[in-house]
Formats: structure tokens, sequence, C-alpha cells
């Protein structure tokens, strides 16, 4: 599940490249306290008692007592169910893991140290919720989960707070076809409005979709989590999404594969905000970064897209704006172009790829921006340089901009993960100064843009870091 190449480009961001703010924060120890209240269930593996902190009850008595606003304290151990899910949800309540399991007031929990394990057996859902309601679901390890769409967590028509989790090893039934399931991790869709937040989603499975899965005309926000090492038998290693405007920002997807398209992503007819994300070492038949089809619409800004095979991006029959990203190759055979674009020969709009490609930079590929059928798009004011074969290869008829460069972007450390820009690099004050469309406010450290005459091309934009140490940085609360 490549999670130890994880683990270093983590430290790597931490010590000297670019830091998302409050990534990685999650599960880190840190106890959390709380005041119980009346309405509050407290749950043991072996409790038989009236669900009170002195005298705590079985996981399926709890969900059974709960009552709207209800909170649920459940101690280390793991628990099992029968039937659909191990725990299936229809009110608004909290459920909270990691409770050290004492009588003493406050409670005291810390999912590091007091585990608890939602064991699906590879039979059933893990958690299963429904409805118009939104309950959360805090601290917990989520696994073993096998049902036709989501495995791990399933949610319909609901808006959840999916936060803390460790949500792996879970699948979507094989079907034996291109199918095969959605949402191996976690499965969002109808009118569903769920925030998955600082979450470990780890070597999950499914058709499409294998870490994360949604499809609807609502957002969905997926911020601050990992998503690494996911496998889709077809289509969206790390993320599927379809039909829907979701925001996702400030993630760590890594080593995810897909078999067709979308290692790290699939955008289909989507018109998503993808934000300041470490894209890195996905893999896909094409797409291995961000794939997108089928009139796709979304927002791409301020991500790095680091040694993602074959593609960077894969742009199909879609309009996306594509503005102020970092796009590096891995330098060796097998990554094909860092921007490829396509329309069938045959389309016809919305259908034929157009969309805004600016202030990106574009390095390490065997073609940087790669074009094929009847394509419209605005290139201009982007750095794409080193790449092995050619830097642009396009059809006959589309003409760049005037203002890209082809310079070496002078990162300050590839070799360690730090892509900032040195002072002298040519990506400082070059990009677009027009603002139409408009570069985002600040970069993928959060730095305002921007800091000089212009915006810088790529997703940093030159600062003097000062970076606290590992300790302090880890003592926020």
């Amino acid at each position: 599940m490549h999670l130890n190449k994880c683990k270093h480009i983590v430290l790597s961001l931490m010590f000297g490249g670019l830091l998302l703010s409050g990534l990685f924060l999650l599960l880190n120890g840190a106890s959390r306290i709380a005041r119980a209240a009346s309405g509050d269930l407290f749950v043991t593996t072996g409790g038989g008692g009236d669900c009170s902190q002195t005298s705590p009850c079985d996981l399926q008595t709890a969900l059974g007592m709960a009552s709207e606003g209800a909170t649920l304290y459940v101690a280390q151990g793991t628990y099992t169910g029968a039937g659909g899910a191990v725990v299936t949800v229809t009110q608004s309540i909290a459920l909270y893991g990691g409770w050290d399991g004492t009588a003493t007031t406050p409670v005291v929990r810390d999912p590091d140290a007091y585990p608890v394990t939602l064991n699906g057996e590879d039979a059933r859902h893990v958690v299963y919720i429904a409805g118009d309601i939104a309950p959360t679901i805090d601290g917990f390890i989520i696994t073993g989960g096998k049902a036709e769409d989501g495995g791990g967590i399933y949610v319909y028509a609901a808006s959840p707070i999916i936060q803390n989790n460790v949500i792996t090893a879970n699948r979507t039934i094989t079907s034996g076809t291109y199918y095969d399931g959605r949402g191996g991790g976690i499965y969002v869709g109808g009118s569903s409005t769920a925030t998955v937040a600082r979450n470990h989603i780890i070597s999950n499975t499914s058709g499409y979709g294998g870490g994360v899965y949604h499809d609807g005309s609502t957002t969905i926000t997926i911020t601050a989590n990992e998503i690494a090492g996911n496998l889709a038998s077809y289509r969206g290693g790390g993320i599927t999404i379809e039909n829907a405007p979701d925001i996702v920002q400030a993630n760590l997807i890594s080593g995810n594969i897909a078999a067709n398209d979308g290692g790290c992503m699939l955008l289909w007819a989507a018109a998503s905000q993808v934000e300041a994300n470490w894209i890195v070492n996905n893999a896909a038949s094409i797409g291995g970064g961000i794939s997108m089809g089928n009139n796709a619409t979304p927002s791409l800004t301020n991500n790095l897209l680091i040694s993602n095979t074959q593609d960077g991006l894969f742009v199909g029959s879609s309009s996306p704006a594509v503005i102020n990203n970092t796009i590096v190759g891995s330098g060796l055979g097998g990554t094909w172009y860092g921007i490829d674009l396509r329309s069938s020969a045959t389309c016809s709009p919305p259908y034929c790829t157009t969309g805004v490609y600016t202030n990106n930079i574009v390095t390490g590929y065997e073609v940087g921006i790669r074009g094929t059928g009847p394509i419209t798009p605005v290139i201009d004011y982007n750095d794409v340089w080193g790449n092995t074969v050619a830097d642009y290869n396009l059809p006959s008829g589309v003409v760049t901009g005037t203002h890209n460069i082809s310079l070496d972007p002078l990162f300050v450390n590839p070799a360690a993960d730090d892509y900032h820009l040195q002072s002298v690099s040519p990506c400082v004050d070059a990009g677009d100064p027009s603002g139409v469309p408009p570069a985002p406010s600040t970069d993928i450290d959060g730095d305002q843009r921007p800091v000089g005459d212009r915006v810088d091309i790529g997703a940093d934009e030159y600062a003097i870091h000062v970076y606290l140490p590992l300790v302090l940085r880890n003592a926020q609360p």
C-alpha cells in the first residue's frame, strides 16, 4: 500500500517541504476531555449495565437506547455485529471512540491509547448512515467491511461528520464485471452533505472509488485526509466524484491505483474544487494523477502532482480551470504526459475539451502538454520545461499563448520533496497579470498571493518561510 513511502513524504513535508496547515494532526495521542451530559451513553465490549459511565452497556444496547442528540462513548476493544452493518445510525447522534473506560469525570478519550475497532468481518457494512440526520463518527478503526457499495461507511441522503478515523481494508462486492461496487472505504449518495476530515483512508478496494466515492448534486467536503494505497478495479483509485460540486482540499493522496483511469482521482461530470492537495505516486492506465471526463468542469488550484503515472492530468471531453499547479513527473519511462488533453474526433460541444491552463509548472514527463482531437484550450503563462521528448505536442491549429516559458523552475530541493521556489526562480512574478481567470489568493502553504507585482507560476508563491520545530507544530490545539 506504499505506506512507508507515504510516511516518508509526510516527514519531508514537515521538515522542509510544502506544509499543509493542520494536516496529520489527527489521532496524535492527545487526550480529549468532555463533560458528561445526561444523554451520554457509555459502551464497553462486555458491558451489560444501564449504559451509564459507572455501568456501561454493549454497543447495540446503546444504539437502541440513544435518542436524538445523544453522545456514545466507546471504550477500547473490537466490536462486531450481525445483519447488514456493525453500526446502523438513524438519528443525529455522536459516536466517539477512545474512551478510557473509567468512571471518573470529566470523560477522557484517547483513540491512540485506547483503540476502538469496528469490524465488519468481511460480511457487512461497518457503518450505515441514512436519512435526514447529521451524526458524528469520530475516533474509530473501521475495517473488514464488505458490501455492494460502501464497505467501510455507507451514507445516503444524510449529513454526517466523519473525522479522525482509520478506515482500512474494506471492500465492495466483486461481481466479475466492470462495476464491482462503489466506495470501498466510504460511499456517499443521495442528497448528502457529508464532511470527511482528518481520516486515514488506507488500503480499501472497489470498482469505482477505492477510498471514497460520491455521486450527487450536493457538496461534500473532503479535507486534510491521508488517502493512500487504495485500489479501484476500474476507475478512481483514491477518490471518484460523479456529478457533484465537491470540495477536495489539503489532502495527501498517495500510492493509489486504478486499473483504467484516475489513479488518484476521477472527476466525472463534476464541478468540484480541488485545491492544495499533495498528489503523489498514484498510477493508472491513463490519468495516474487526476482524470476527468463527461463534461467535467472542475477548478484545480495550488495542487502538487508529483511522480504520477501514466499522466499527471488527463482531460477528456471536459473544460476545467487548471491554475497554479505544479506537475512533476519522475523523469523515467512510462511517465507519458504532464497534461493530456483529448476529444473524440466526432465530439460536439460541450463534450469537446476546452478549459484554461494558466500559471502551471509542468516538468519531468515525456511530453509536457499533449493533445489529440478537436480541442480548444487556453494555454498561457506556464513553465513547461525539461520533458524528455517534447514540451508541447498539440494538434495543428492549437496555438499556445505568447507568455509561456521553458526554463528550469529552480525548486529548492525536489530530492527532499521540497517544491518551493528559490528566490531566483524564473517562475517568480511570471504569472498572468490580468486576473482573468483569477489566480488563487493564497498558495499551497496559505501564503498570500501575489507577494510581488505578479502572481508566481506554480503551486508555491515565493516567500521566506520560517519552520517551527516539529514538537511546537504538533502542540497546536
